[in-house]
């Protein structure tokens, strides 16, 4: 099936291992084979930390062997690399002292 980049840009990405919601596709890695183009992983961009003053989180690479199903909404991954990403709790801290727990999904 073909899909443009405004219709994978924005659905959300669901891990199938634990339901856990991944993110939203930011962007696209595509590689150029004789002419061919063809997308190699989806990225999202990780959140923001403290409304971007303290930068942001990693980035999430996906790649498309992961993939297990397009849906109007949503893509559904199958993966254990990202979810200890955005499943732990962490602190974000300014100048030795944290300011408020993130929490992550």
């Amino acid at each position: 099936m073909k899909y443009t980049f405004s219709d994978i840009r924005g659905k959300e990405v669901i891990n199938l291992q634990n339901g856990a919601r991944i993110g939203y596709v930011d962007d696209l890695e595509m590689i150029n084979e004789g002419g061919l183009c063809h997308v190699t992983t989806l990225i999202i961009y990780g959140r923001n930390r403290l409304f971007g003053l303290m930068g942001r989180e990693d980035d999430l690479y996906i790649n498309t062997e992961d993939i297990e199903l397009i849906g109007k909404d949503t893509i559904l991954v199958r993966t254990e690399d990202h979810t200890e990403v955005r499943g732990q709790r962490s602190e974000v801290r300014f100048l030795g002292t944290a300011v408020y727990p993130q929490y992550e999904l």
